[in-house]
């Protein structure tokens, strides 16, 4: 691809997967560790890629195997010309679009979350704000200097 090519991207679709959340085990005053996870897919033909964000809250120092909220989000971005950038058997985007799928995706996760906990205890248990390099840096080390 050209360096001076503009690359267009758009959201396609933001789908819910899975939703829990354990109401009985919330523990006012005590701090839950949010784990995220996320699964990475394209589809060249096509022209989208998605981010499926996996969120979990358990609390620590309590049970770490007990998820007590989790959440997993979809989201399908379209990626103009997504095969110029498929080499050796190999998708590899410019950074800055890994940042901006993973930074859109905590941000569509943040808000169907704060809508799904709505009128429950954890109404108040946010989604932290996260920097979406280190974030994405996380998810694709090989792709992220």
């Amino acid at each position: 691809m050209n360096k001076n090519q503009k690359i267009e991207m758009s959201v396609l679709k933001i789908k819910e997967h899975s939703f829990n959340m354990d109401e009985a085990s919330f523990l006012e005053g005590e701090t839950a560790r949010v784990d995220l996870k996320q699964r990475f897919g394209y589809n060249l033909d096509l022209n989208f890629v998605d981010l499926i964000l996996n969120i979990e809250y358990v609390y620590e120092n309590i049970d770490p195997n007990k998820s007590i909220l989790s959440i997993s989000i979809q989201n399908v971005f379209s990626v103009n010309n997504l095969k110029e950038f498929f080499k050796n058997n190999e998708l590899t985007l410019p950074e800055q679009i890994y940042i901006s799928i993973v930074g859109m995706s905590i941000s569509h996760s943040r808000a169907i979350l704060s809508l799904k906990t709505s009128g429950s205890v954890f109404n108040q248990t946010l989604l932290p704000i996260m920097p979406s390099d280190k974030v994405a840096k996380a998810f694709f080390p090989d792709k992220i200097k």
